[in-house]
């Protein structure tokens, strides 16, 4: 599976490396747009990180590195068979949402909608207002799967790499990619006293 990563302004940056790192294996490229490099400048690209160099920290994992509409990425006839956004900037979740392709991650994921091909986008807003959560559900009704970077404790998480890794484990399942990144629920194991309502 060939897959495309658009890392854009949003805070989150640790969500995008640790999906790169588990998708080792798979031939990926990355879209890195203008805001994202400034989000860079401010906090790491992976949890071990004091600062980030992204540009350096993504050419260490050996990916294609797309910066501008000149990429092959920019066309439908060059899609891949799925393209994720994570972190994904409201800028971003609104272009795709009504239709803007203005950057080469928006024209990408409207590329992607448009053949009806794999979209997991991963906003990372919040708290989000009656604008934003419109946009994500256009953008959801368009064929996306929106994967909102939340906490979960079934899974036990005993640190914030924990965390990551069950958002993480969520994009890999909504593109069809087995993982075991995060603990899975286990209902079947609860007696009725303890089940969920």
């Amino acid at each position: 599976m060939r897959l495309a990563l658009a890392i854009t302004g949003a805070s989150g940056l640790p969500i995008a490396f640790e999906l790169l790192d588990s998708l080792k294996g798979f031939e990926v490229d990355v879209v890195v747009t203008p805001g994202a490099l400034e989000v860079a400048k401010l906090e790491p690209c992976t949890l071990e990180d004091e600062g980030c160099d992204l540009i350096k920290e993504l050419a260490k994992r050996r990916v294609r590195i797309h910066t501008n509409m000149r990429s092959p990425l920019a066309s439908s006839s060059r899609a891949p068979d799925a393209a994720v956004c994570a972190p994904c900037s409201m800028k971003t979740v609104a272009s795709v949402a009504y239709g803007i392709g203005d950057t080469l991650a928006s024209r990408l994921l409207l590329n992607m909608l448009r053949l009806r091909r794999k979209v997991v986008v991963v906003p990372r807003e919040t708290p989000v207002g009656a604008i934003e959560l419109e946009a994500m559900r256009r953008v959801a009704e368009a064929g996306a799967a929106v994967v909102l970077p939340v906490l979960a404790f079934y899974n036990r998480p005993k640190s914030l790499r924990d965390a990551v890794r069950f958002v993480v484990g969520k994009v890999l399942d909504a593109l069809g990619v087995e993982n075991e990144l995060y603990g899975r629920y286990l209902a079947g194991e609860l007696d009725d006293r303890h089940a969920p309502d």
